[in-house]
């Protein structure tokens, strides 16, 4: 009786370490925290172009509360703007006219659980990444601007002179002084038509 017993107390101390260990180990990748699984470069590598972000990968998505990546390189910190977050990627800028050298990357999430998450790694550019091109003036584009800003001046001018030299043709008269000069030439004409031919014939009739 008691050696049967203490064969079911055995048994169920097995049922109940083997429920329980599986528990534990059920509960443990839910009480894990987040983990980088990936990088882009990849800690250690040597890329031929310092690329103009880098790429953090996790094994679930990350919260964007809280979260900050710093690129550090030969001329200090490059970083810029705040860290993108998509998915499971967390991507963030790299400033353009970074040089080539050695980088080190130090970033911190949020896991999604809730909890903070943080880490490091470097690597190498042979070539810096290229700062945005400035567009100059060309030559022709300096000659176009300047004749069409001297252009009304010209013109303008021109009119004036034309003005000017018409006035020179014509004499600066104007068509009110010429009537004018023509009504007291035929008051004189007829004035000296009455003295010297009307007035004599009518003493002489008298």
């Amino acid at each position: 009786m008691n050696s049967g017993k203490k064969r079911l107390g055995a048994k169920f101390a097995a049922v109940l370490a083997l429920v329980l260990s599986g528990l534990v180990l059920g509960a443990g990748p839910a009480l894990a925290h987040d983990a980088l699984t990936e990088s882009n470069p990849e800690d250690g590598s040597t890329v031929k172009t310092l690329p103009d972000e880098i790429e953090l990968i996790f094994n679930n998505n990350p919260l964007a509360l809280g979260s900050v990546v710093r690129i550090e390189g030969p001329d200090g910190d490059v970083t810029e703007g705040k860290p993108k977050i998509v998915d499971e990627t967390v991507s963030q800028a790299i400033a353009p006219g970074a040089a080539a050298g050695e980088y080190q990357v130090q970033w911190r999430v949020t896991s999604s659980d809730g909890h903070p998450i943080s880490g490091e790694f470097s690597f190498t550019a042979e070539a810096g990444n290229e700062a945005p091109a400035t567009v100059e003036p060309t030559a022709e584009a300096t000659e176009t601007t300047v004749a069409e800003t001297t252009a009304p001046a010209e013109t303008a001018t021109e009119v004036a002179t034309e003005s000017t030299s018409a006035e020179a043709d014509s004499g600066g008269t104007s068509p009110v002084l010429i009537i004018t000069l023509a009504v007291l030439a035929v008051v004189i004409l007829g004035a000296v038509v009455y003295v010297f031919v009307l007035a004599p014939k009518r003493s002489s009739e008298n």
